[in-house]
This record gives C-alpha cells, sequence and structure tokens, in this order.
C-alpha cells in the first residue's frame, strides 16, 4: 500500500529543492500502523511535521521490512522507519533521531513456567526473530544458540502463541498495546535500549539530514514529541 504526503518547496538551496524523499515503513504500531486507510502513529506524525516544517516533499510506503531495509540500504533519497539506531547500524545510513527511545524486551506466552531469571537462562530457549530486524542483530550479539527467523513480527508472534518458539523480541510499548489488546504474551526481560529513528541511505544531501534534524529537535524542545507520545502511549523515560 502507498500514502503519497507531498510537501510544498521552496526556491534556491532549501533542502526541498532535492529530490522527494521515499519514506518506507512497515506496520509496528504504535509507531507507524495503518487507521482508517492512512498511515499514522507516533513516528508517522512526528515525520509529517518535521518535513512540512523543512518543505521536503515526500511519500510513505509502507511494506514488509527487510524488503523495505534493503531499499533503504540501496536506494537514493530512500528512508526507513523506525530504526532502532544500534552500533551495527550506525554507518550503514544517515541517521535523524531520536523519534523515540525504546526498550527491547524479551516477551514469551503467559503460562504456568518459570519465567527465565537471566539472559544465560533464556538463551536455553528459543528465540524468535524477523529478517533485518534489530532483533535479530541482538540474538546474535547476545549468543543465543536457537534462533527462529520470520518475516515479520506478525509471524513471530503466531509462532510464540503456538508454542513452536519461546520467546520474541519486541518493542517494549509494541508489548503494552499487544497485551492491552488481549494478546496473551508477558515480558521476561529487558534486552537492550536504543534511540528509535530514521535512516537514510546514504546519498541523501547532508542538508535534507540537517533540516530534519533541527525540525526534531524543535518538536523534542518545545514539548510536542512529548505529547505525542502521550497522545500514543509511548513510555517517555529516557
Amino acid at each position: 500500500m502507498c500514502f503519497s504526503l507531498l510537501s510544498a518547496t521552496v526556491a534556491k538551496a532549501d533542502p526541498g529543492d532535492g529530490p522527494p524523499l521515499r519514506l518506507l515503513t512497515e506496520n509496528y504500531a504504535p509507531f507507524n500502523f495503518e487507521e482508517a486507510g492512512a498511515l499514522t502513529g507516533v513516528s508517522v506524525e512526528q515525520l509529517k511535521i518535521m518535513l512540512s516544517e523543512a518543505h521536503i516533499a515526500f511519500s510513505m510506503e509502507m511494506l514488509p521490512w527487510a524488503r523495505a531495509y534493503g531499499l533503504a540500504a540501496r536506494s537514493p533519497s530512500t528512508c526507513i522507519f523506525s530504526t532502532m539506531l544500534t552500533p551495527q547500524r550506525h554507518d550503514l545510513f544517515k541517521w535523524v533521531a531520536p523519534l523515540y527511545h525504546e526498550t527491547q524486551m524479551l516477551a514469551r506466552r503467559r503460562g504456568p513456567e518459570p519465567v527465565p531469571a537471566s539472559l544465560e537462562e533464556a538463551r536455553k530457549l528459543t528465540v524468535g526473530v524477523y529478517i533485518d530486524d534489530v532483533a535479530a542483530d541482538l540474538a546474535r550479539a547476545q549468543k543465543f544458540d536457537h534462533i527462529d527467523t520470520s518475516p515479520s513480527l506478525e509471524s513471530s508472534l503466531e509462532k510464540l502463541l503456538a508454542g513452536r518458539v519461546d520467546l520474541i523480541y519486541i518493542g517494549r510499548s509494541t508489548l503494552d498495546r499487544l497485551q492491552a489488546e488481549g494478546q496473551p504474551i508477558e515480558p521476561a526481560l529487558a534486552a537492550y535500549r536504543a534511540a528509535g529513528g530514521l535512516a537514510c541511505n546514504l546519498q541523501t544531501p547532508d542538508a535534507t539530514i540537517a533540516a530534519l534534524q533541527q525540525a526534531l529537535d524543535r518538536m523534542i524542545a518545545d514539548g510536542r514529541q512529548a505529547a505525542l507520545f502521550k497522545r500514543f502511549g509511548i513510555r517517555s523515560d529516557p
């Protein structure tokens, strides 16, 4: 599905003089998701404001994460969000951050089995991740022996609920949302905390990145980001 959201451009050396940005995302509420036929979420709403203030034309498109990630890495004027900024990814993109800070959790299906008391205990279990997500990097870095890879979070969640994997990596805010919707899952361990942001192809002009970062900095300073956190139920602790 594709949603085109074009903002006005201005003259001279404005960042908006460059080619329109193609912004790619996945279905991952409450950060980016579809509602009433339109893209929304805490990251989407911040980016709409930032791009408008920077006078940058853009489109937003929802794709499977692995495809979106590959396109952003290879294609000029292409960005992906919401993307966790990790040491492994830092030099692969140009970044605008933080759209939020998030803790990646190890979550399990709710049940009578003992919750792993440590990462060492959790490593003995099978963990579900999906392709090119930060969880795939985390599972390898945290030395899990049994890693099950799926094409999407939805697939990993289905496997968890069916008992095909013991744990999945999932953002704390997304876990909160799924629990509120009645999904029988619960947190097991906190795995990693990092900033989430907009990751742009390395050929994206520096002026474009700078203009977007300045717009984001203004949103953080004047409280508009915090207001969006509250609206979408994002934990705002640093």
